[in-house]
């Protein structure tokens, strides 16, 4: 499975520092950029801040594009948190919040 980093797309990501799994956007291609959030320290991530777990972004994307869950759902079954702060994935306040089926 592969993934893409155009504009938009999401990707699954440890960012340095942190425990969960994120959420992130795609914000520039080249070089790649991302956010988490809408503002504040997780809004503009570059190379070195993250690291892509590519099968689980590509599953991601694939769930994105076919309107299923099968990303979280095992994530949830995992009983492994997957947090992002994005509006698009209908986070109100922009700050971080767990995501789930």
């Amino acid at each position: 499975m592969e993934y893409t980093t155009n504009p938009g797309e999401y990707l699954i990501i440890d960012i340095v520092g942190y425990l969960d799994l994120f959420i992130a956007e795609v914000t520039q291609s080249s070089p790649l950029q991302m956010k988490v959030e809408e503002d504040g320290p997780l809004a503009h991530l570059k190379d070195g801040d993250y690291i892509i777990h590519e099968q689980d972004s590509a599953l991601f994307q694939q769930d994105m594009t076919n309107s299923t869950a099968q990303f979280l759902e095992a994530q949830k079954n995992a009983n492994r948190r997957v947090v992002s702060g994005l509006k698009s994935l209908g986070v109100p306040t922009g700050q971080l919040a767990v995501i789930s089926v």
